[in-house]
């Protein structure tokens, strides 16, 4: 009941995000039957200064046919992804409090194991130690665990968002930059832990530290 005059490259169709394979087809608007149409119009500098040019123009073909909705093409797209940027906006401010958290959590494991190293950092200055190497020494001992830590949960991160993919189809999952950024966040943190609580052991009398053993 039709004849094909064409067939084009796959589409993506049912609106932005869709995943489907573009599976589809046009008909004419008189074989359709549909009581509207979308006229797209392309324009050279506003947009909004063609409206009433459009208007004249299809009143000249049909006085009685209605014109509604009109709206640049970013206006259009901006309404359909509001409901993916709030939903966004939502799952961005629950990443960054996870990630705050976890911040403060590496940052209170690394500093409590190296505060419990406090008199033993204070012995060591008594027999010799420089507060210098007492510090280097406690960044090269917690670096090991920090680094096993956060490459495991990037690895973590990465193979679990990777199901999420196909339904995140305007969203980057593998954005290295992303991985970066928390990466460094948490590095920055598991290295305050571990040269604060450092610093300030070595700042301790060593007499003190030989009287409390």
């Amino acid at each position: 009941w039709v004849t094909v005059v064409g067939v084009v490259a796959d589409l993506h169709l049912e609106g932005l995000g869709n995943n489907g394979d573009g599976a589809g087809y046009y008909l004419l608007q008189a074989q359709q039957g549909w009581g509207w149409l979308e006229l797209l119009v392309r324009t050279e500098g506003a947009p909004a200064s063609v409206i009433d040019a459009v208007r004249a123009a299809v009143a000249a073909i049909d006085p009685l046919q209605p014109i509604h909705s009109i709206a640049t093409l970013s206006e259009r797209s901006d309404r359909r992804l509001a409901g993916m940027q709030i939903i966004g906006g939502m799952a961005g401010v629950f990443a960054l409090c996870a990630l705050l958290l976890a911040a403060v959590g590496v940052y209170g494991v690394m500093a409590y194991a190296t505060r419990l190293r406090e008199r033993e950092f204070g012995l060591r200055m008594a027999l010799g130690a420089a507060g210098r190497s007492l510090e280097w020494m406690a960044l090269r001992q917690g670096a090991p665990q920090a680094l096993a830590g956060i490459g495991g949960g990037l690895l973590l991160g990465y193979l679990l968002a990777q199901p999420l993919a196909p339904g995140l189809s305007l969203v980057a999952v593998d954005d290295v930059r992303i991985y970066l950024a928390v990466a460094m966040l948490l590095a920055g943190a598991a290295f305050v832990a571990s040269w604060w609580p450092a610093r300030r052991a070595a700042a301790i009398d060593p007499i003190e530290a030989l009287r409390g053993d």
